[in-house]
């Protein structure tokens, strides 16, 4: 990122964790392989909703850049094909546009472009005005950060909202969380709130690489000129250096060889090799995306490296390298 936004604050790096859904085949784009055995991914509200089982088992393993638009399942949204090593496309509505017409029918379809190896993050904690704003003795993220956050500035729109709505505010924010990664330094942690290797209601580190590029920031399209409510995309692309299955750079963890362990019966419990996300940085691993410090980096480092340990034991690999 070259510039920040006025109103930003330049923060010292950080790394980034992301959550994906679970998928049963790699995150590389593709449709699940028996979709309708997938319910760990249920746990997104947004997938929960929107899952088709009848349309994904139609669409088994098909690319998703190959589906008709209407048989695209709710995962691409929710990062599931983060390995994917083609481009993706997508239109992306404003949310409020359908449910309130009188504020937001101006706003049009915007075009998004999710290149090869990357996926648009979004951190949702940075965008809800209780946690900009704090709640009673507690300091929120604009005056813990002295980010100029301007309430005055939020539109009226007659209905109630949680989020940060103002153009100038959002990116003042967003510009603030997506400043303190820096390419080639600050690593991407990639997290699973539900896997079925394990019951525990703990997150699961799904893999780790580095960020290799941070996207610009998108304002949504408009049906008018100079319109006066103007809203960010608060997606960005974060590219990273995983690359299948050589793992030069950044590493998955092999879930899916060890389930068919389970399943061929030559393994009693996955859970053994699993690698949770350290349990005090449980709020770094919510919220969609989140800033880690070097401390919760170097925690979660650990906890892979432990579970590597033991994989290589069992399962081939270059885990030794990773």
């Amino acid at each position: 990122m070259t510039s920040l936004a006025p109103g930003a604050r330049l923060l010292p790096p950080h790394h980034i964790t992301i959550r994906v859904p679970w998928h049963d085949s790699g995150w590389a784009g593709k449709v699940c392989t028996r979709p309708q055995e997938n319910t760990s991914c249920l746990i997104l509200p947004y997938i929960g909703k929107g899952k088709r089982d009848e349309v994904e088992a139609r669409c088994t393993g098909e690319r998703f850049d190959k589906l008709p638009e209407e048989d695209t399942p709710p995962c691409v949204n929710e990062r599931v094909a983060f390995m994917a090593p083609f481009e993706m496309a997508h239109r992306k509505q404003h949310p409020y546009t359908k449910t309130s017409p009188d504020t937001h029918s101006h706003f049009a379809t915007t075009p998004y472009v999710q290149p090869p190896y990357s996926t648009a993050c979004i951190p949702f904690r940075w965008m809800l005005r209780e946690n900009i704003e704090g709640k009673q003795d507690e300091q929120g993220l604009a005056e813990r950060l002295q980010i100029d956050w301007a309430p005055e500035d939020e539109p009226e729109l007659g209905f109630k909202t949680n989020w940060a709505q103002n153009r100038d505010n959002q990116l003042a924010l967003l510009d603030t969380f997506y400043g303190a990664l820096h390419p080639k330094e600050s690593l991407c942690f990639f997290y699973a709130k539900r896997t079925p290797l394990s019951e525990q209601a703990r997150r699961v580190i799904i893999g780790v690489g580095r960020v290799l590029s941070v996207g610009q920031a998108t304002e949504y399209k408009y049906h008018m000129g100079n319109p006066q409510l103007r809203s960010m995309l608060w997606e960005r692309n974060i590219g990273h250096s995983i690359r299948h299955p050589n793992f030069k750079d950044g590493f998955l963890f092999p879930y899916q060889a060890i389930m068919e362990l389970v399943a061929r019966g030559k393994l009693a419990n996955p859970e053994e090799f699993v690698a949770f996300a350290p349990d005090e940085y449980f709020n770094e691993y919510s919220y969609g995306s989140e800033l880690l410090t070097h401390d919760g980096a170097v925690a979660s480092l650990i906890a892979c490296s432990a579970t590597l340990e033991r994989i290589r034991m069992r399962i081939e690999g270059p885990w030794e390298a990773c």
